[in-house]
This record gives C-alpha cells, structure tokens and sequence, in this order.
C-alpha cells in the first residue's frame, strides 16, 4: 500500500513528561522469553515515555474507551522494529500508543523518525483487543513537515485522528467513518486479497475448460466485493 507523506508533529510543552522505561522491567511485564528479550537487545537502544494528552495536559475532555493517549518513543539501534516487539508491548500496557520510532542516520547527526500505531480498544469481555500497525513513512527530522496535534474535543477523537493521520491512501477513509470500521472493512478486504491471489494461481494451472468457468465465476465475485469495501 502506498504511504502518505512523512510527516513530525509538534507536541504541546504541557504535554512532555521524558520518563524512562526500564528494559528488565518491560521483561517482567511481558513475561519475554530469551528470543524476544534478544530483540530488545539488538534493535532497541531505549524506550522513553514522552507525551500524555488527557485534561490535565491539554484542552480536552476525556472519554471512557480513551481515558488518555500516550506517546512513547522507542530509539533503535537498527534500521526496523520487529512487529512482535511492538505487539508485545501492546499487550502489556493497559491503555492506548502512539509510538514514535527514532533512528540515527549513517554517521550524521540526523534523525530519522516515523509514527506506528494499532487501533487498541476493550472488548465486551474487557480485554484489550489491537488491529494491524500503521505507520507513517520514516522522514528526517530537520526536513519533514511539522503538523500540529489534530484538532479534537476529548481523547477518542484525538486518538482517531491521529491513527487516520498513519493510514495508508488506498485506505480510502469515507466522512465519519471510525476507527473500528476502518479496520474491520481492511481486515475483510486484506482477507479477500488473500482468496483473489488464492484463485488466480489456480487459474493460472487449471487446464479443465469447466474448472476455469466456475474459478472465474468465484474470481468476478470476489472482485465485485473487494469493490463494495473500496
């Protein structure tokens, strides 16, 4: 899927709070085995919690879903972050990410940086659920452009508009279209890709005339719902 433009945003002072999170307490919290401890070790260099947005830092009301919003900026020692890491720490903090990426560039002075986040919400059973990440393209500091926080009148629409702001443009997001739609409607378009590809191989192999005739009968089917999610 194709990117939207890189892009900084410029968090209000009121809302920094630069505390420091603890590698061998994040072990303890996430129950890591040796493998994913190993990842921390060769990708993460430090994690720090730099920003919360709620009534006590910034104009805004709270919610239920979305009591606050936090940024916690991870600073790597590679040039990626394996998805696991990321969903494992999902998985241990009871409230909703943003999480801001950091890299240095070659030998320079220059940081890289992009944004990544899941759409994180409670169940009716009360357990935290994710989606897939999205993710900003990775953009240098000095020359991206800076955007302001979204303008939001409590913590859920600010926590929407700043994942709408991570989404890729095939996302193709319609006016008052939420969150928890979006994601469903791309995980049911994600999961028809998956059979297209499925029935085009097929296709490509069947020699059986009538065999061909209902694959291509499933095929013009599948293409017409992908087309209903778009």
């Amino acid at each position: 899927m194709q990117q939207a433009v890189g892009f900084c945003w410029q968090f209000p002072n009121a809302t920094q709070i630069k505390n420091n999170i603890p590698k061998r307490v994040l072990y303890d919290q996430l129950d890591a085995n040796q493998a994913l401890k190993q990842l921390f070790v060769e990708q993460v260099e430090d994690i720090v919690w730099t920003n919360i947005f709620s009534p006590r830092t910034l104009n805004i009301n709270t919610t239920d879903d979305v009591p606050e919003l936090n940024v916690i900026t991870i600073r790597l020692r590679q040039a990626e972050l394996a998805i696991n890491v990321l969903e494992a720490l999902d998985k241990a903090m009871p409230r909703q990410v943003i999480w801001q990426l950091q890299k240095p560039v070659g030998e320079t002075d220059n940081i890289a940086q992009c944004y990544i986040a899941c759409y994180k919400h409670k169940a009716e059973n009360g357990k935290w659920q994710c989606s897939d990440y999205f993710k900003s393209p990775w953009v240098l500091q000095n020359l991206s452009e800076i955007r302001p926080l979204p303008i939001a009148t409590d913590t859920k629409l600010l926590y929407q508009a700043m994942l709408k702001a991570l989404l890729p443009l095939e996302a193709n997001i319609k006016p008052q279209e939420n969150m928890a739609e979006i994601t469903a409607r791309l995980a049911n378009l994600a999961e028809l890709e998956k059979k297209i590809t499925a029935i085009r191989a097929k296709l490509a192999k069947e020699k059986q005339f009538n065999r061909k005739v209902t694959l291509n009968q499933e095929l013009n089917h599948l293409l017409a719902k992908r087309e209903e999610y778009n």
